[in-house]
């Protein structure tokens, strides 16, 4: 039995649509993922550099 092709053109805009959104969706996290580890490595390697300039103000005095 045949379908209809306006039936068959509405399952695949509406696969289409999905795919795009899931898309969009992934990139979205993506993104917020790698500013989220940017930003754990700056405050780790501030952390660093202040545990460090105190140990060398210990050190030094």
């Amino acid at each position: 039995m045949m379908f209809p092709n306006n039936l068959n053109s509405s399952n695949e805009d509406e696969a289409k649509r999905k795919y795009e959104e899931t898309q969009r969706e992934v990139e979205g996290h993506s993104r917020s993922d790698l500013s989220r580890y940017v930003v754990d490595l700056l405050i780790a390697g501030g952390l660093v550099v202040a545990a460090l300039t105190v140990l060398m103000w210990i050190l030094y005095l």
